[in-house]
């Protein structure tokens, strides 16, 4: 007798989930710039619970059914917060200095000081 089985692919554990994503980003210096984020890799490592994109390294906090919530602080002491959508594919990361972060805590309106939005889907498989 022979079993004939089906089985949707699934990320192996030891392996970061890749995703293709581009975007917008907004910066404050002087003003508030924005800008188009070009296509940009990013990789889900939920054994390790990070997140890398643009440059940058962010933990995941919480892993929700629809969501990872992500959290981080530079070496300068800037706070990072933010969720990926595991169903629409989206990532948004938003950055406060300190000062302006324990504002939002306490319930008061606070300045960010960078914002990614970043609409993603799973990269092709790699070259090599």
């Amino acid at each position: 007798m022979m079993l004939v089985g089906c089985s949707a692919p699934v990320a192996a554990a030891d392996r970061p989930i890749l995703l293709t994503c581009t975007g917008t980003f907004g910066q404050l210096s002087t003003q508030w710039i924005q800008g188009n984020v070009p296509p940009t890799s990013a990789a889900i490592d939920l054994d390790r619970r990070t997140l890398q994109v643009l440059g940058g390294t962010y933990d995941i906090a919480d892993i929700k059914e629809t969501s990872l919530i992500l959290s981080g602080r530079s070496s300068t002491g800037m706070v990072f917060f933010g969720s990926v959508d595991r169903t629409a594919g989206t990532i948004s990361i938003s950055g406060m200095r300190p000062e302006e972060h324990a504002k939002l805590q306490k319930g008061q309106s606070a300045q960010a000081s960078m914002n990614y939005d970043l609409r993603c889907a799973p990269a092709k498989e790699r070259m090599f």
